[in-house]
């Protein structure tokens, strides 16, 4: 029912609930009550899209999905209610990394270089590995030390032909721009632009109070909300959502263009990754 409701409220923008589910082991057993405790769908508004796109095609193909994306596709939806702008941003961030691993996965896409293989990084690994134990000659060095420094340039190469962080960001924004043209167009750079704020908030946390504060801020809220849109757009992509059907959709939602009139009011309150000649709206 998870990957059935995840569909549902992608492609509507509204939550959903499940009443009275059963469930069998097999063609022949006994159907069997699930008992649940009572949830709130909440208001259901305007539908993004018709829900005459839920089709039983769809949701099939959305059920097959889920042990790809691990439930990555349901975690993205969420609100998160309730936490910082400092968690809600590094939370998607880290979703749209992972989404990216999992619907991306094939070698050209997660590889720098699709023809180094593992046994290659493996073999450059080591070598890397000899050549700075050997810069630590002299006795100031013991063999503890040559040991630790060795696994040290192990471990900073262990992902030494991953794709960057950046290059997934915008792969993601590629899918995105591809069906809804102008999604981020408020950003100079958005993938440098989410970057950046994972960055500072993974190694360096939010500035200090007073301007920089006030002004990274504002960036943060426009990387949250610009993420949601763009991994939603990516979502509805892979659930088979033709272009023009999710461009009539966004056209016509509040949501979206609430989305699109605060992306460009905070970046220019920031003064970062703005693009440019943007004006107030």
């Amino acid at each position: 029912m998870s990957p059935i409701i995840t569909l549902y409220s992608l492609v509507t923008d509204n939550p959903t609930d499940v009443r009275g589910p059963e469930v069998r082991i097999d063609s022949y057993s006994q159907w069997l009550p699930v008992y649940e405790g009572t949830r709130d769908p909440g208001h259901q508004g305007h539908n993004l899209l018709p829900t005459k796109h839920l089709t039983p095609e769809r949701f099939a193909r959305w059920i097959d999905l889920r042990p790809v994306s691990d439930g990555l596709d349901a975690a993205a939806l969420d609100e998160l209610k309730g936490a910082t702008i400092q968690t809600q941003v590094l939370v998607l961030t880290t979703l749209a990394e992972g989404l990216h691993r999992k619907l991306f996965s094939d070698t050209a896409r997660a590889r720098r270089v699709p023809a180094v293989s593992k046994k290659v990084c493996m073999q450059a690994r080591e070598a890397a590995r000899d050549a700075a134990v050997a810069e630590l000659a002299g006795d100031q060095f013991t063999e503890d030390d040559r040991a630790e420094f060795g696994q040290a340039v192990r471990d900073a190469l262990a992902h030494v032909n991953d794709r960057t962080f950046r290059s997934r960001m915008q792969e993601l924004v590629d899918v995105a721009e591809r069906s809804v043209p102008g999604i981020t167009d408020s950003f100079k750079a958005w993938p440098g632009a989410v970057v950046e704020v994972r960055n500072t908030l993974a190694h360096h946390g939010t500035p200090s109070l007073g301007g920089e504060f006030e002004a990274f801020i504002d960036l943060l809220i426009a990387i949250k909300h610009s993420l949601r849109w763009v991994l939603r757009t990516v979502l509805l992509d892979h659930a088979g959502i033709d272009p023009s059907t999710i461009q009539d959709g966004y056209k016509d939602s509040s949501a979206y263009g609430f989305h699109l009139a605060n992306v460009r009011q905070h970046l220019l309150a920031s003064g970062h990754y703005v693009a440019e000649g943007l004006q107030p709206g």
